[in-house]
């Protein structure tokens, strides 16, 4: 069963980088012109106003925007990136990366992770380097697959009598 905060830190995670898309598009000086290739063809067109106006300039939101240009262009980015910010639907990219659905999702999910943890290091002014980042992604999993089994280090957890003999 899943674990409901990690739902929960999911979703809020997912919503912040619809956010970074929306603010991407209105903010001029950011916003690439969309790639020349198969997936471009693909894209759905946006239906706002030609020429949006320029957002304000959220501390937030242009951290995430730095931490997505500095990871390196890997497909786990180039899907991000089509399905955030090119709005490609998610049929084209399953047939265009010969993924199912959930391989998809999982995917796009692991680079957030990743994104979100180096907006948090740039927020708080740290310097991180690709170990560290790899490091705690591997605590943040180990930690949810513990919850998920409720065990601590192969022991179960102090909450769960292990053995009642009687």
């Amino acid at each position: 069963m899943d674990n409901p905060t990690e739902n929960t830190r999911d979703s809020d995670d997912h919503l912040l980088c619809m956010r970074w898309a929306d603010w991407h598009h209105s903010r001029r000086l950011y916003a690439p012109p969309p790639p020349k290739n198969l997936l471009a063809k693909m894209r759905v067109p946006d239906a706002t106003i030609p020429n949006p106006p320029d957002a304000p300039n959220d501390p937030e939101l242009n951290q995430l925007n730095r931490a997505i240009a500095a990871q390196p262009r890997t497909e786990q980015k180039m899907t991000f990136l089509c399905y955030y910010l090119w709005r490609i639907p998610v049929a084209d990219l399953m047939t265009y990366y010969h993924l199912g659905r959930d391989g998809l999702n999982s995917r796009i999910r692991r680079f957030r992770e990743r994104v979100i943890l180096g907006q948090h290091a740039l927020l708080a002014r740290r310097y991180v380097d690709e170990n560290v980042i790899s490091l705690a992604l591997r605590r943040r999993q180990s930690i949810a697959h513990c919850n998920a089994t409720r065990t601590h280090c192969g022991r179960p957890a102090k909450n769960e009598d292990a053995h009642k003999t009687g």
